[in-house]
């Protein structure tokens, strides 16, 4: 009787312990389902950070190849900058040039004219010998008009074409002074461009140090990512034991309960039958 109810005593410490630690079992698992829930977020997020860090990659691409693409535009219009200005360096030269040179023919035109007023007075001082010489001086007074006349005539050509030169060279001026101002403005313009270049080229080394860092991130949050999923595989996994432990242990406690429930009633059987032989004595 002794040893029965000792088995009995057993059996309820194991049922209480079984029991107990089916129901940790159930707790644990269901904090682990609960860290499961929480560690299914963060792999969501972490995977809306990769999506949003590669779309970031690839804006980051594209800007980069607009900022080129303006670079170069910008470039090759620095060069065509540089060649008019270039071009209009030669013009103003040529303008020089042709100044000096509407100078100097200006210079003969002053020494024609001399020399035209001074053959217009030998021939006057021609005629009036001829005058005083008579008779004999009417063919000297007739070649000494005809200089007279020639002398003229050289007179009003040379100030016709000094009057056409002193238009010309005003006009060179004026046409000279015009293109070193378009000079001016396209040196500001080449300044202005340089400026913008360079603009660019820092632009496209940030945009380049974007990229490079947007990359970077973009594989760190993919193995973040694939980190955070293989931690909740193994929660998940975890988590199952849990479940399945916790299963198990009320089996266990259900079974020991059935064992119980089958002990109280063979110990009572034997005391009915203990009982039934006494009374029959």
């Amino acid at each position: 009787m002794s040893q029965d109810k000792n088995f009995k005593e057993s059996l309820i410490q194991i049922m209480n312990t079984t029991d107990s630690v089916a129901k940790k079992a159930a707790e644990d698992a269901g904090t682990m389902e609960g860290l499961t829930y929480i560690l299914e977020d963060s792999v969501q997020q972490m995977k809306e950070v990769a999506s949003a860090s590669s779309n970031m990659k690839e804006s980051s691409k594209s800007t980069d190849q607009v900022v080129s693409d303006g670079f170069q535009i910008v470039e090759k219009l620095s060069e065509e900058m540089t060649d008019v200005n270039d071009k209009m360096l030669h013009t103003v030269d040529s303008m020089h040039d042709l100044s000096d040179q509407s100078t100097k023919i200006f210079d003969i035109l002053t020494t024609l004219n001399k020399i035209t007023s001074k053959t217009n007075l030998l021939s006057l001082n021609a005629s009036i010998e001829a005058a005083r010489a008579g008779a004999n001086g009417r063919g000297f007074a007739v070649v000494a008009e005809e200089i007279r006349k020639l002398a003229e005539n050289s007179k009003n050509f040379t100030n016709q074409i000094n009057e056409i030169l002193g238009e010309i060279l005003g006009k060179i001026n004026g046409v000279t002074e015009e293109v070193l101002a378009q000079k001016r403005i396209v040196e500001d313009c080449k300044n202005n461009t340089d400026s913008v270049s360079n603009l660019f080229d820092n632009i496209r080394e940030n945009v380049s140090t974007v990229t490079e860092q947007t990359e970077y991130v973009n594989e760190q949050a993919s193995l973040l990512s694939m980190a955070f999923e293989n931690t909740l595989d193994e929660f998940r996994g975890i988590s199952e034991s849990f479940i399945n432990t916790a299963k198990s242990m009320e089996d266990v406690a259900n079974h020991i309960k059935e064992i119980d429930e089958k002990t109280e009633d063979a110990v009572s059987l034997e005391l009915e039958e203990d009982f039934n032989e006494e009374v029959n004595i």
